[in-house]
């Protein structure tokens, strides 16, 4: 009984997936088909719409945008990543899968829009705003915590974690070492089109590149000097 089980279930199986595949599906078949209220198109549909009606304008564009959205948002605190926690104490581990919100943010009437190519004041003046948003501003307007939005390089000097934030004391930075190094990543079956995009638009110049640098649990701790592609909410981890 249980042999036959086994055989129907693989049996129906499409693709093999990793685990945050398996997220990115499960949101898929939530989210495709439903309709806010008054709106004619669903969710999946508007998506590709949006999709084609805000696509790049040209090569640089495109590659920008995709050196400044690669990797998701993952945090580890070196003070308590081998630290027991004693669940009968009701301690709390928390997680939060903001990547595969990413689609469901898309299609929301707060996701920017008519992004065009921008000036160096342009740029420099957005950053300054962005860098005055507090946490408390953050948490209290979660969908729309900024009034501008970018993809862009910024170049940093003496880069670190801030002292005596909340960071430095919990050993906190959100920046992937993998977005980088020069250490090759093991090849995934599942992202192979992607992964090779990336290769390409690396080639190209379109990669972060640092110097005099320092990581811990996979993060960037700090830089001597480094060149970064951001977004807005990256840009503001990063302050």
């Amino acid at each position: 009984m249980f042999q036959s089980i086994i055989q129907q279930t693989f049996g129906r199986g499409l693709n093999i997936v990793t685990k945050t595949g398996i997220v990115r599906e499960k949101r898929s078949l939530l989210f495709n088909m439903k309709k806010g209220i008054g709106c004619k198109w669903n969710c999946g549909r508007f998506w590709l719409y949006q999709n084609r009606k805000e696509s790049a304008k040209s090569d640089d564009e495109l590659f920008t945008m995709h050196a400044a959205t690669r990797g998701g948002f993952t945090f580890c605190s070196s003070k308590w990543a081998s630290v027991p926690l004693d669940l009968s104490n009701d301690e709390l581990v928390a997680g939060f899968d903001a990547t595969s919100q990413h689609p469901s943010q898309m299609v929301s009437r707060f996701y920017p829009e008519g992004f065009t190519v921008a000036t160096q004041e342009q740029l420099n003046s957005a950053a300054r705003i962005v860098s005055q948003v507090t946490l408390d501003i953050m948490l209290k307007q979660h969908d729309k915590p900024f009034p501008v939005a970018f993809n862009a390089r910024f170049k940093f000097t003496n880069l670190r974690v801030k002292k005596d934030s909340i960071f430095d004391a919990n050993g906190i930075a959100s920046l992937a070492w993998a977005r980088i190094s020069s250490v090759p990543l093991e090849p995934n079956e599942e992202n192979a089109a992607s992964d090779s995009f990336r290769e390409q638009i690396g080639a190209r110049g379109y990669k972060d590149l640092a110097n005099g640098v320092k990581y811990s649990y996979g993060k960037l701790e700090s830089a001597v000097v480094c060149e970064l592609y951001l977004t807005e909410l990256e840009f503001w981890n990063v302050c």
